[in-house]
């Protein structure tokens, strides 16, 4: 391969298979390949022909893959491999990144908007302080063209050609420079070992150069762009680009000093900059209060050290024969690749360097030892006398912390700019304002280590790159003492060495081998071998006493037929511990635990025979993780453990805490249980409000009224379940404990009354005409399995279903939702289980697939599955009635109500704007009766009309019934005179220019019903007062028996109520109303709680107390009901979440769009007259009514200012 050729598509090279080219440079092609064992996309650089004959850019080309294998990180291109072809091709593998380089986007919209450029800027610069942290790292050339943004707007850094790592330094006698970029002591070969400070440089460049759309220093002759970095004054950012703040401007400036000493001295500094430029561009926008949110308290800074990905590549892709084959390999190869790693993930690199004149230069460089005096600022005495004094060797500086910058202004908090050299220190200690960390002690930290060496031992037995993993797995624990790192130095240094050795021994043993006598294949058949050499065995097949030769089988082969395992044992027989090395290292890697036991035992082992302790570990290490899923779990926690470093890192509460939740969640965890005291004390220390706190007193309320008021004791788990993520996630509070003895002294209240009628109460059909309590069903369930269970020998199909069901009924939604698959494991075709129910099982049908439509919107927030779930649902009604032979014409009517009720339930529930229809699936067929008598006959009215009444249709209605006299009324509809009055009384209400009014007669069996349609009657009109005292009245002592629709009632009401409110002005009522309904510890509320609280942020930021929303935003992160994204919005809003609104990935309908609007008008202190302009037209009425309030609340806070 020349310089200039190309390799042709479909060419294979070690393991990969060239697709085509994406770039090109002066020293190697970038092409996209296929990794044929995985099947998954890569990029892959080769260098090119010539440049593979020059020593220096061979060692550079090496240096790249090394330095990248070194860092594991999601804004860091991984490496997954690098190698030499036997035809002298190098190449390196890393993972395929489908986007565009920052340059790219640059070129083709110019200078970007801070507010685009901040976050991967943000992002970038948290790769580079984790490698400098961590590995001592420099990168050497950052440029745009070495980042990449991917399709999902993650930036990426890539190319590593000129990078340094503790351990992996290129050594070559040439320094390569991009003059675009490159730093002043650079350009005067004044490089310092381990000196992170010229990579700011670079990075303060590019970053003026995506702002203003051209670098600090333009130009195409590279000496003279090199000459104005050292001689000329920059001109300011501000000045080149006047749409960019000061406040960018001078933080950049900072970056880009000539002065090494006066620049920003690290990547610590560097991101609390950038922090300061983001809280600064929010508050911009609008000041929110000052001092306000969650401050984190000052701590212990050490932590675990953060563990990497465990993404396993599987087992059984290939077999131990081939396995073993690569280690040997790549034993053989690790003196010159050692270092090579494999990443995991799946992204692209553009080529290192190009063509141009100005991208890459040549400089001589004479390290030193003792680096070069800086000339010194003449500014300050003092500060020159600290300045002309000799720099401290990289290894010998003293720590730094992050420096006080105020971003805004042309100074340091404290101090004046020009002694800020004064407050030099390194990254290496904890700054003063140190953020929430880990205080743990030796003991745990080797528990820790080790359990992160027993995931690594458990991937390393199902890779095929034992040797890179292992070498990676120690680079990345380089600092860690301990046990654990001992076990990976002997796996490493012994185990995976004697591995390789164990064909080699076995053709070693050949005579003894054939001396053995009949091996019994898995196929029946017994073999003798005849010969064998390294690429296989000979054997003779024993058939009716004759001997069958068979041809050479490959080692993979003697696997499968299950002779290999048997040779081992009989080769390496009576052998001394010394010798039986290779077959341990075998039995370690691929047999069970009892196995390499005793092989342990045959072989001699004993710890006082001065044999590694590595070989006795080996059982730890298999027992400690003895299966994949327990090796998933420990993986989950570790991850979440990583994640939960990094945030506290970052200083994000809300990310910590959440973090924090779902690493409790991981059950049956090693690194739970060893971090458990630091996680409760960081529970404490990460809710000023004290979550746990919060949840503790309602469990400790509920645990009081256990047999005494066992509903209540009910309605108070699921509140603290429902609003603090308790369950499963908060082992020491024991809420399952008291939840399932709460539901045992449910059932024994229930008693025997009712068990025929087994059903789901809340959801789907009502098959005793009556209110009851939501928590009767599971009770009946309770009562009603045993007998059943007798009946048919066992356990019934469905009862899986039924529980998930009937604990959705009483609110406990998480559960539902974690075993929504077993609702709809249960059909109609399900046999003579599902047969026990009345009507051959429909209603529970109708209530398991309700439940699953309800579970779908709440926890995704759309509609297309859900809507297409309650489609056939109602054909498969419709269908199953039209079977039935019914002896009482009225229980079809009833049963076809059921299915029409439940289409006008899910519209309304859905809260669809009324220019949606309410769907036509649900309409009868000529022959079908639709009047009768009946409960369900009322209900049928009431939903029908506030369905009409929702998309607008008062004359319809007051056509269809504002006529009849009620005695036909009553007739039609079985409605007593009373009720049949007090319907067509709230019809006529509302008509435009009529006062909406309040239900007189109160139908008790159908409260919410009735409810639901005098809401509806009102339209966007003002409630008025006289309206609150009767509501509340009537819901408080009954809210907790309502079903959900009890739920969209309470809630329409409040909207509407909380817009009047707000149109007079009156904030303080309408957030009064707000704590009213948070307060409620109805289940038909906890699906509301998220969009509360997103109301109740909302009137903080109208009256100016936004710094009060972080609190709410960890409530809602930690309720179990919200769903996540809105767990994200938020965090979003506040800007305190690296996600975007588009990050979420949300239709347009999607009902969060609206609320992310209202919340960021509320938040600026402007637009919400165009958040009504762009979504009233699309909300239901109540929504309307709230919007059209903080409209006119705007307008009137306007006026007075």
């Amino acid at each position: 391969m020349t310089e200039l050729e190309s390799l042709a598509p479909g060419t294979l090279l070690n393991g990969y298979r060239v697709e085509h080219e994406l770039g090109r440079g002066a020293m190697a092609v970038v092409y996209l390949a296929t990794q044929l064992d995985l099947m998954r996309p890569v990029a892959l650089k080769v260098l090119s022909a010539e440049q593979a004959q020059d020593g220096d850019f061979v060692s550079r080309f090496l240096n790249e893959a090394r330095s990248a294998a070194a860092l594991s990180h999601p804004n860091i291109i991984q490496a997954i491999d690098a190698g030499v072809t036997p035809e002298g091709i190098y190449y390196f593998c890393m993972e395929y990144v489908e986007g565009e380089t920052l340059l790219d986007m640059i070129h083709r919209e110019g200078a970007l908007p801070p507010a685009k450029l901040l976050p991967w800027a943000q992002e970038i610069a948290g790769a580079l302080r984790y490698g400098y942290r961590y590995q001592k790292f420099t990168h050497g050339d950052i440029k745009p063209e070495n980042i990449m943004v991917d399709k999902h707007g993650t930036a990426k850094l890539a190319d590593f050609g000129l990078s340094r790592v503790e351990g992996h330094d290129f050594t070559g006698k040439d320094l390569m420079l991009t003059p675009l970029y490159a730093a002043p002591e650079l350009i005067r070969g004044e490089r310092v070992p381990g000196d992170c400070r010229a990579d700011i440089y670079a990075f303060g460049a590019t970053l003026y150069h995506g702002l203003a759309g051209t670098p600090p220093f333009p130009g195409e002759v590279a000496q003279e762009v090199l000459n104005r970095h050292l001689n000329e004054e920059m001109e300011p950012l501000n000045v080149r680009n006047p749409s960019v703040p000061k406040a960018y401007s001078d933080f950049i400036g900072h970056l880009l000093s000539k002065d090494v000493t006066e620049r920003i001295q690290g990547w610590d500094a560097v991101i609390a900059g950038l922090s300061r430029l983001e809280e600064r561009s929010t508050k911009e926008g609008k000041a929110r209060a000052k001092g306000g949110g969650i401050k984190l308290k000052g701590g212990a800074a050490s932590r675990a050290s953060a563990t990497k990905d465990f993404s396993r590549s599987g087992r059984g892709g290939l077999s131990p024969i081939t396995w073993m084959v690569i280690v040997l390999v790549l034993v053989c190869a690790l003196a010159v690749f050692l270092g090579f790693a494999l990443g995991k993930k799946v992204m692209q690199s553009a080529a290192s360097a190009t063509n141009d004149g100005t991208q890459g230069v040549v400089i001589k460089v004479v390290e030193e030892e003792e680096p070069k005096k800086t000339p010194a600022s003449t500014t300050d005495p003092k500060a020159t006398s600290e300045k002309t004094a000799e720099k401290i060797p990289a290894s010998e500086k003293p720590v730094e912390r992050p420096q006080e910058l105020d971003v805004g202004e042309d100074k340091v908090k404290g101090e004046p700019a020009k002694s800020q050299v004064e407050e030099k220190v390194t990254e290496d200690v904890p700054a003063e304002e140190s953020v929430l960390g880990f205080a743990l002690g030796d003991g745990e930290r080797e528990e820790i280590l080790w359990i992160e060496a027993a995931l690594a031992w458990y991937e390393l037995c199902n890779r095929q790159d034992g040797v890179m993993f292992v070498s990676k797995w120690l680079s990345e624990h380089g600092e860690s003492q301990g046990g654990g790192r001992q076990f990976m130095e002997f796996v490493q240094s012994e185990l995976l060495p004697q591995y390789a050795q164990l064909i080699p021994g076995l053709v070693s043993r050949k005579a003894k081998l054939i001396e053995s006598g009949e091996i019994q294949g898995r196929d029946g058949k017994s073999y003798l071998i005849h010969d064998m050499s390294d690429k296989g065995v000979v054997l003779d097949m024993l058939e009716k006493q004759n001997r069958i030769r068979r041809p050479m089988m490959g080692w993979n082969n003697l696997v499968r037929l299950g002779i290999f395992d048997a040779m081992c044992q009989r080769g390496y027989a009576k052998e001394d511990f010394a010798s039986s090395r290779p077959y341990l290292a075998y039995a370690a890697l691929i047999a069970s635990p009892e196995f390499y036991q005793k092989a342990l035992g045959e072989a001699g082992y004993s710890s006082a025979s001065g044999a590694s302790s590595g070989w006795g570990n080996v059982h730890r290490m298999k027992t400690m993780l003895p299966s994949q899923g327990a090796y998933r779990r420990e993986s989950e926690a570790f991850r979440s453990y990583e994640r939960l470093v990094k945030s506290l890192e970052a200083g994000s509460v809300q990310d910590s805490y959440r973090e924090l939740v779902q690493l409790q969640g991981v059950r049956d965890s090693g690194l739970v249980k060893v971090l458990q005291n630091e996680l409760v004390r960081l529970n404490g220390e990460l809710n000023p409000k004290s979550i746990a706190g919060l949840a503790k007193s309602l469990l400790d309320e509920a645990e009081s009224k256990l047999g005494s008021d066992n509903a209540a004791a009910l309605r108070k788990l699921m509140l603290a379940v429902n609003r603090y993520g308790l369950s499963k996630r908060y082992p020491e509070r024991e809420s399952e404990r008291l939840l399932k003895e709460c539901l045992d002294n449910l059932a024994r209240e229930v008693g025997e009354r009712n068990t025929w009628a087994m059903t789901v109460i809340g959801l789907g059909p009502n098959l005793n005409n009556s209110v009851q309590p939501l928590h009767e069903g599971y009770a009946r369930m309770r009562l009603f399995l045993p007998k059943k269970r007798d009946m048919y020998g066992g356990r019934l199909i469905f009862e899986d279903a039924l529980e998930t069901a009937n604990r959705l009924a009483f609110g406990d939604w998480a559960y539902a939702w974690q075993n929504k698959d077993e609702l709809l494991k249960v059909n109609l075709q399900s046999g003579q289980h599902i047969s026990i129910f009345p009507y051959g099982g429909l209603p529970l049908y109708i209530s398991l697939r309700y439940a699953s439509c309800l579970l779908e919107v709440r926890f995704t927030g759309e509609f297309e599955e859900s809507d297409k779930m309650m489609q056939e649902l109602c054909a498969t009604i419709r269908e199953s009635l039209s079977k039935m032979n019914f002896d009482n014409p009225g229980e079809w009517k009833r049963a076809y109500n059921d299915r029409v009720v439940l289409a006008y339930t899910y519209w309304l529930l859905t809260r669809r704007a009324p220019s949606v229809p309410v769907p036509e699936y649900w309409k009868a067929g000529k022959s079908e009766v639709v009047l009768g008598n009946g409960f369900n006959q009322r209900r049928l009215l009431y939903l029908n009309s506030a369905c009409q009444l929702e998309r607008g249709d008062v004359a319809g209605l007051l056509r269809q019934y504002g006529e009849l006299e009620p005695s036909e009324l009553e007739r039609l509809y079985s409605m007593n005179v009373r009720f049949a009055e007090e319907f067509q009384g709230l019809l006529k209400s509302a008509q435009p220019g009529e006062e909406p009014m309040f239900p007189k007669q109160i139908d008790q069996q159908l409260i919410v019903d009735q409810l639901r349609l005098a809401l509806a009657c009102v339209g966007e009109r003002d409630l008025g007062n006289e309206f609150d005292g009767r509501f509340r009245q009537l819901v408080e002592p009954r809210g907790h028996w309502f079903p959900q629709l009890g739920g969209d009632v309470i809630y329409c009401w409040l909207l509407r109520r909380v817009g009047n409110e707000l149109s007079k002005g009156n904030l303080a009522g309408a957030s009064s109303l707000v704590d009213w309904a948070l307060d409620l510890d109805f289940a038909c509320m906890f699906p509301y709680y998220a969009r509360l609280n997103y109301i109740k942020s909302g009137l903080l930021m109208l009256d100016g107390k936004g710094g009060d929303v972080a609190d709410i935003s960890i409530l809602v992160s930690a309720s179990s009901c919200s769903s996540e994204a809105e767990r994200q919005l938020l965090p979003i809003v506040l800007g305190e979440s690296k996600q975007t609104l588009g990050s979420l990935k949300l239709s347009q309908a999607h009902e969060l769009r609206f609320w992310h609007s209202w919340l960021r008008a509320c938040l600026t202190g402007n637009g919400l007259d165009q958040v009504s302009k762009n979504h009233a037209k699309a909300l239901p009425f109540s929504e309307r009514t709230f919007l059209k309030g903080s409209v006119d609340f705007e307008a009137s806070k306007k006026s007075r200012e």
